[in-house]
């Protein structure tokens, strides 16, 4: 069964709002290499439909409860520009392996790229938890009122039994911001995303 899962104008005050967010994206990496973090665990009710699964993030980030079907957690960096989710899905039969190689081939994972996304690389050669699992990157946009989102977005996807499980990571345009500081966000952060997914622990295997 396979889900799409998932969503200034001066030169010199352009570099000066460039350089005050990336700092806090290199603060967030500071903070999580220095063990400045928080433990999230999904108890296995509600949402989380009986998976438990515990990972870290940054002490300076909020946790908000997701407002969306199958999002447990909306962890969320200070200054909200970027963001994870964790989502998870369950289907109605343990995945076979040729179920979960197509999901984590290059095709199946362009599939969790949402409709107004734009594809950019993926890897299927990825583990955690002696789980596979898989990473796609791509870019987003949207409209929401009268404001225009643009993102960039790395999903990482980890099949487990009957589940499927991601742990999306946004960065997201400010208003007025050009894509190419949103890239460069984005490439400054990026180590964090591999950091944080790498912490997370599934219960249930040691249960």
């Amino acid at each position: 069964m396979i889900y799409k899962l998932l969503y200034i104008s001066l030169l010199c005050l352009l570099t000066t709002s460039m350089h005050a967010q990336t700092s806090i994206e290199k603060n967030s990496i500071s903070e999580f290499n220095a063990g400045k973090t928080i433990e999230y665990f999904s108890n296995g009710q509600g949402k989380s439909q009986g998976l438990k699964i515990h990972l870290k993030y940054p002490q300076s980030w909020k946790s908000l409860e997701g407002r969306h079907p199958h999002v447990l957690v909306d962890l969320v960096q200070p200054g909200n520009y970027v963001n994870a989710l964790l989502m998870v899905r369950k289907s109605n039969d343990i995945f076979t392996k040729p179920e979960i190689s197509h999901l984590l081939s290059k095709e199946g994972l362009n599939m969790f790229v949402p409709p107004n996304g734009s594809y950019i690389s993926s890897n299927s050669n990825i583990q955690i938890e002696g789980q596979r699992a898989g990473l796609v990157n791509y870019t987003m946009t949207g409209k929401r009122m009268n404001r225009v989102f643009f993102s960039y977005s790395s999903a990482y996807i980890v099949i487990y039994q009957d589940y499927i499980f991601t742990l999306t990571f946004m960065v997201t345009n400010k208003i007025g911001e050009s894509e190419s500081s949103v890239k460069n966000r984005y490439d400054a952060i990026k180590p964090l995303f591999g950091q944080m997914f790498n912490s997370i622990v599934i219960d249930n295997i040691w249960e």
